[in-house]
């Protein structure tokens, strides 16, 4: 399991199977590390299985006196006698006693009833397959292409339909070395895909299918929230290889996440990410996260898988403007490109905000290192400056200046 002691092990959400594995307790045969902590930089490798106890925390209820209520009904703030008359008072948490969970339960599953139609199950190879029935869509089914793969090593993703005409979006970390690629939808229908557009920095990439007619799915208007609902629907462990794509349930943990390590190793742009505790796992990835209305808030694209004590962590790309604009353009099939400055920066602390002559709070992006040669050298630019604004937009931090 690792001898990182309760360290996590970074991984991509990529799992590479051979059907032909010793079965371990659930049927599935597994790899498991014992390299300590480390960053994950073959998309191929296998990934390892842990296993963590769940966990959870039961909320208490304080018992007492009914709380007194303001002139609208509402619970008033507890007083506290020492507090001064000007001391503010927090404002008074309502706790929902009608909560309906039945009412929850039937939203969940309409909208898995609802969205699972728009997800498909990835499977992918790096080197071709000789059958030339699992070729044509209609010739073939989920046990021709299981029985046509049994002797390669497999990767296994999700994805999502954007466009009736046959387009799917997933990761490119799932598709990006693949010779052949099948996608099998929730009903057991199985085509043959082809990669019609990638953009690696951004981990996306759209597969077109021979198929019409195929429902798309709906992005959110807002972006994700901080504890809302987040559905998570995909293949995990290539499991839904087979059809019945599986779900899992949790809230949006935090938003404006960032993954350093894995984004320089990788040379991927994994920032601005959604954290989320629905459960994800190896072969989620490229698959989509809902809210509870069954809209994209998301797409999954990383995990840190559980060690010892510790559940895992999902990461989901957000499905916002920036996102939609690189699956316009993929599906379109125009490039995605990216402007080169040449230089390396940090968020500048405030001891360095001070001896640049800035204020304390200023922030911006602090120029670690400049390429010789780079258009950040030609510009003048040397390590030691402070960025403070971008054509008029002001730069609070590293993150910003990289995206911008």
């Amino acid at each position: 399991m690792g001898n990182g002691f309760g360290r996590p092990h970074w991984y991509r959400w990529l799992h590479r199977s051979s059907l032909a594995a010793a079965a371990s307790l659930a049927g599935l045969g597994v790899s498991c590390s014992s390299a300590g902590p480390r960053l994950a930089a073959d998309a191929r490798q296998p990934a390892d299985a842990r296993v963590a106890p769940s966990q959870s925390a039961a909320r208490v209820r304080p018992t007492g006196p009914t709380p007194a209520t303001d002139a609208d009904g509402a619970p008033a703030p507890a007083q506290d006698a020492s507090a001064s008359p000007q001391t503010p008072a927090f404002a008074a948490v309502r706790i929902d006693e009608d909560f309906d969970a039945p009412k929850l339960e039937r939203q969940f599953e309409a909208v898995a009833r609802r969205v699972v139609g728009s997800v498909v199950a990835i499977s992918a190879v790096d080197s071709p397959v000789a059958s030339d029935e699992v070729q044509h869509a209609g010739r073939t089914n989920p046990d021709k292409l299981n029985a046509a793969l049994e002797s390669q090593d497999r990767t296994v993703g999700t994805g999502l339909v954007v466009a009736a005409e046959g387009y799917i979006l997933t990761n490119e970390h799932v598709v990006g070395r693949a010779a052949q690629i099948w996608v099998t939808t929730d009903d057991r229908k199985v085509y043959p895909a082809v990669v019609v557009g990638s953009d690696p920095r951004a981990d996306l990439a759209v597969l077109k299918v021979p198929a019409a007619g195929l429902r798309p799915v709906a992005f959110a208007a807002a972006p994700a929230r901080r504890g809302q609902w987040a559905i998570a629907i995909g293949n995990p462990y290539g499991l839904a290889g087979d059809g019945e794509l599986a779900v899992s349930v949790g809230v949006v943990s935090a938003v404006g996440r960032s993954l350093p390590k894995l984004s320089g190793r990788e040379d991927r742009l994994y920032q601005d990410l959604i954290q989320t505790t629905a459960q994800i796992n190896p072969g989620n990835s490229g698959g989509p996260l809902f809210d509870a209305a069954g809209d994209v808030i998301g797409v999954n694209c990383a995990v840190v898988l559980p060690v010892k004590q510790t559940n895992g962590i999902g990461f989901a790309i957000p499905a916002g403007p920036r996102l939609r604009a690189v699956v316009d353009r993929l599906v379109a099939g125009r490039e995605v490109t990216y402007a080169y400055l040449g230089v390396r920066t940090t968020t500048a602390a405030p001891a360095d905000c001070t001896a640049a002559g800035l204020p304390v709070d200023a922030g911006g992006a602090r120029v670690d290192y400049v390429e010789a040669g780079s258009p950040a050298a030609a510009a003048g630019l040397r390590a030691g400056d402070i960025v403070t604004a971008l054509a008029g937009a002001a730069v609070a931090a590293s993150e910003p200046f990289i995206r911008a």
